[in-house]
């Protein structure tokens, strides 16, 4: 009981040791799988899954609990560097000078990385990551910056 005591954030960790736990589970899956069945009229049949798709739900179920720590850095200034990265497009922020926007750009990066790897994720894990928090946030503040731009 005092360890739980000694841990600041017990819903972070419950969440991290239930998505390794998850992890584990589908590495000890060999390469491939296969599922003895029987159709309708009692002949035995086959089915082969193969570990890719494991690694694709693996990849998945990382990057939603990545997406929740994305979401621990500033929203805005996140959606602006993807924006700005993926589609060479900039959003918000058109108040601030280019040397503001690099420096800030520059301490974004340098948080992202360090969350990048203490999570411990893959690229392809960090591209859904990211394409799931562009969907899910940086679109809604795209939509909303657009409402109060159109009020005014």
């Amino acid at each position: 009981m005092s360890i739980i005591n000694n841990i600041e954030n017990i819903e972070s960790y419950i969440s991290r040791m239930i998505l390794n736990h998850i992890i584990d589970i589908v590495k000890s899956y060999k390469s491939k799988l296969s599922l003895n069945k029987e159709d309708d009229d009692g002949n035995e049949k086959i089915d082969v899954i193969n570990i890719a798709e494991f690694d694709d739900l693996k990849s998945e179920i990382i990057a939603e609990y990545f997406v929740e720590e994305l979401k621990s850095l500033d929203n805005m200034q996140l959606c602006y560097y993807f924006y700005k990265v993926l589609y060479n497009e900039e959003i918000f922020y058109s108040e601030k000078s280019k040397d503001a926007k690099y420096k800030m750009v520059q301490r974004l990066k340098e948080k992202l990385r360090n969350l990048v790897e203490d999570f411990g994720i893959d690229q392809k894990e960090f591209a859904i990551a990211v394409k799931i928090y562009m969907s899910e946030i940086c679109d809604k503040i795209r939509h909303n910056n657009r409402e109060e731009k159109n009020k005014k």
